[in-house]
C-alpha cells in the first residue's frame, strides 16, 4: 500500500514539475524539437494520402489521353477518305475537261451520263447508264471518255436508263482502221471482257506493235477517228488471207464512271 502511494506521489511530482517548466518556458527547445519531428512525419502521411485521393484524377487523365488518341485516329482516317475523294474528283474533272474539249473540237452532239451499275452477265461486260431515250440516247450510239477514247456503244435504250456494251464485251464489234502506211481496215472484237482484238486485217499489209487503231467510220452511227487502242501483238499464219492484232484499249474499261454518248455529228 505504501509502495503504491509512493509511486502515485512520484508520478504526480513529475507531472507537476513538467507543467511548471512548460508554463515558465523551460521546455521550449525540447517541445520545438518534437514538434518538428511530428510535423515532418505528418507531412509525409498527408502527401501519401493526397496522392491516393488524387488517383482517380490520374485515371481520368489517362482516359482523356486514350480518348484523344482515338479522336486523332478517327481524324486521320477521315483525312485519308477526303484525300481519296479529292483525288478521284480531280481525275474525273480532267476526264470531263478532255471530253468537252474533244466534243467541241469535233462538233459532236452528246449526252453526258453516269454509270450507275453493271450487268451481271458472266461472259459479257455491260454498264448501266442513268440516261436513256428520253435524253436522246439510242441503240448503236457510241460512248467516249477523255479525249475521244471509245469505250463502247449503246445496245439498249429505255426511257430513263440505257445499256452500254463495252469494247471488250464478247459481242462487241467495231469497224476500225490502223494508222499504218496502208491504213489497214478490219473488225475490232471483244473477248469475254478480257481482251480486244482486230481481225480480218489483210495479210500483205504491215502492222507494227504500237500502231494506233481508230474507228473507220464505215458503220453508222459511228464517226471516224474515235481512239480504240494500240497494237500490242500481231499474229500471222502462213497461207492465210488475214492476220490478227491483239490490242491494248486506250480507255481503262474497269474504271469508267462518266461517259459522253454521241447522238449526232
Amino acid at each position: 500500500m505504501r509502495s503504491r502511494a509512493r509511486s502515485l506521489f512520484g508520478i504526480s511530482t513529475v507531472i507537476l514539475t513538467v507543467i511548471f517548466f512548460h508554463y515558465f518556458g523551460f521546455l521550449y527547445q525540447v517541445e520545438e524539437f518534437f514538434r518538428r519531428v511530428i510535423g515532418f512525419g505528418s507531412g509525409k502521411i498527408y502527401a501519401l494520402t493526397s496522392s491516393v485521393e488524387s488517383a482517380p484524377e490520374s485515371f481520368d487523365t489517362v482516359d482523356a489521353c486514350v480518348a484523344s488518341l482515338s479522336n486523332c485516329r478517327t481524324l486521320s482516317e477521315q483525312m485519308e477518305i477526303d484525300r481519296a475523294a479529292f483525288e478521284l474528283l480531280q481525275e474525273e474533272n480532267v476526264n470531263l475537261r478532255n471530253q468537252l474539249h474533244f466534243i467541241a473540237e469535233r462538233g459532236f452532239i452528246t449526252v453526258g451520263a453516269d454509270v450507275i451499275g453493271k450487268n451481271s452477265d458472266p461472259v459479257g461486260n455491260i454498264l448501266i447508264l442513268n440516261r436513256g431515250s428520253n435524253d436522246g440516247i439510242f441503240a448503236g450510239a457510241p460512248a467516249i471518255v477523255g479525249g475521244g477514247l471509245l469505250v463502247g456503244k449503246v445496245v439498249q435504250a429505255d426511257p430513263h436508263t440505257s445499256l452500254l456494251q463495252l469494247a471488250n464485251d464478247n459481242r462487241s464489234r467495231f469497224a476500225a482502221t490502223i494508222l499504218n502506211r496502208e491504213r489497214s481496215i478490219g473488225l475490232v472484237e471483244g473477248g469475254y471482257g478480257i481482251s480486244v482484238e482486230m481481225n480480218f486485217i489483210p495479210q500483205n499489209e504491215t502492222v507494227n506493235i504500237g500502231d494506233q487503231i481508230i474507228t473507220s467510220g464505215l458503220e453508222t452511227p459511228m464517226p471516224r477517228g474515235l481512239i480504240i487502242g494500240r497494237v500490242e501483238s500481231v499474229e500471222k499464219e502462213p497461207y492465210q488471207p488475214f492476220q490478227r492484232a491483239v490490242l491494248h484499249p486506250a480507255a481503262d474499261m474497269d474504271a469508267i464512271a462518266q461517259v459522253s454518248v454521241i447522238i449526232g455529228y
